[in-house]
């Protein structure tokens, strides 16, 4: 398994979310409703990383 691809899939995921989530979020508290598009980002990159994380050999499994 190679740690430096699975760090670099996490980090992409991490940087997304965080980028997304200030959009709703003031200080760790949601602050508004996410608009419908955001929670689709939302769920397909943790969809994409999944992916990504079982094509490296880490089968996660998830329920939304």
């Amino acid at each position: 398994m190679n740690k430096e691809k699975i760090e670099e899939v996490l980090s992409r995921f991490s940087d997304d979310m965080g980028v997304l989530i200030t959009q709703c979020c003031d200080d760790g508290t949601i602050t508004e409703l996410p608009p419908k598009d955001i929670v689709e980002l939302i769920i397909n990159s943790w969809c994409d990383t999944v992916s990504k994380l079982d094509d490296l050999g880490i089968n996660v499994r998830t329920e939304l």
